[in-house]
């Protein structure tokens, strides 16, 4: 890795520090082109199963107090701010595993067990997720889907990000190419690997949602090498209450909307298209915190269909955390520096140690939720 990444790294959170003081059948998906045809599962998702859109940004998260501030000097594991039991932890890398959320793609396999998962808008209004794990690998992952140009540098300030996909059109094959030059990203790509050792096909789903890959290989295949791993969020030790409940509700231009609802036992519940989001071990997802990043999309490069995330820049956050809902901002000004949470007073954030949910949506598609209506919501849908 570059040594100015590291730099970086290093001056956000000592900075934060001081501020703390203290496819388809019916449509081509066009970034699946090329190594994805290979596989012969016709990659695409065309099916166009949306959630509605919403203007409202305006509703009151409820009385929190002040949000907790990351704490600076103790051992923790990086992307979950745990204490740091296992030594290994500090330098294993983390792996990037793109994974479908296709209705008929859930429940995943394994992700419940992910330090860390990203959701990114793709073509026709769609999400998919890049579930991060370096603290806790399961033996397997899955549905895997195809790499968009978003997920470069949506990983980069994993360090060497290790990204794990199956299949990529030409586009964004040159640019996973042009990363590992950089020696900004490791990557490997199930469609390549023929073997049928490292993946294989559920029999009760549908292709192209049904690809599982198996994580020993990937990991023998890009190594491990010893590079410190640093946290992409600041963390603090505090297991205090915030606040008493509430929530958030994300909406894209699909039929099928995405909520996180408090539950004092299990954490932040998550909801898509009003239904308990359900992983494949028969638990609801459920992480620790919610982390909901305003972004910006453009045009990607690899097609005019595709969604270009920018995740280098600023804008609103919700952190969900504690019980409580802060509203704040975000900031990310070089493309290997941590995110910088600030609540409205710009104090900085620190999230609870345990596993994060991070979401992209545009401008308007984020309605934060009172505690009563977060009670009112879940009764109606099932959880």
């Amino acid at each position: 890795m570059k040594i100015w990444r590291l730099i970086a790294l290093l001056a956000c959170f000592a900075m934060l520090a001081a501020a703390c003081g203290g496819g388809d059948d019916a449509a081509t998906d066009s970034e699946d082109s090329g190594a994805a045809a290979d596989d012969g599962d016709g990659d695409g998702d065309g099916d166009g199963d949306g959630e509605g859109s919403a203007d409202a940004e305006d509703a009151p998260a409820g009385t929190v107090a002040p949000a907790p501030a990351p704490e600076a000097g103790r051992a923790i594991e990086p992307l979950t701010g745990r204490d740091l039991t296992d030594p290994t932890l500090a330098s294993r890398p983390a792996l990037g595993f793109k994974i479908d959320n296709d209705d008929q793609a859930r429940p995943q396999v394994g992700l419940n067990r992910a330090d860390i998962v990203m959701e990114l808008l793709v073509e026709n209004d769609k999400t998919r997720l890049l579930a991060i794990f370096q603290s806790d690998i399961p033996d397997e992952v899955g549905p895997l889907r195809s790499a968009r140009t978003s997920d470069i540098d949506a990983l980069a300030n994993l360090r060497i990000a290790r990204l794990v996909y199956a299949g990529s059109n030409p586009t964004v094959k040159a640019q996973l190419d042009a990363a590992a030059e950089r020696e900004t990203l490791a990557r490997f790509n199930y469609i390549e690997d023929k073997t049928e050792q490292s993946w294989y096909r559920m029999q009760d789903r549908p292709a192209p949602h049904n690809l599982i890959g198996l994580t020993a290989p990937v990991i023998a295949a890009l190594g491990e090498p010893e590079v410190p791993q640093l946290p992409i969020f600041g963390y603090s030790e505090s297991i205090d209450l915030i606040g008493s409940g509430g929530g958030v509700q994300l909406t894209t231009n699909q039929d099928a909307h995405v909520a996180y609802v408090w539950d004092g036992e299990a954490g932040w519940l998550r909801f898509q298209g009003d239904t308990p989001h359900l992983a494949a071990d028969g638990g609801q997802v459920n992480p620790t915190n919610v982390v909901v990043l305003q972004t910006e999309y453009g045009q990607s490069a690899a097609d005019a269909e595709s969604p270009q995330a920018f995740t280098v820049g600023s804008g609103k956050a919700w952190v969900l955390t504690r019980g409580g809902v802060i509203e704040g901002t975000w900031n990310r000004s070089e493309v290997g520096d941590a995110y910088t949470l600030l609540d409205g007073s710009g104090q900085p954030i620190g999230l609870s140690p345990g596993s994060t949910w991070v979401a992209f949506p545009q401008p308007g598609e984020t309605t934060a939720f009172t505690p009563d209506e977060a009670i009112n919501y879940r009764s109606t849908h099932g959880a």
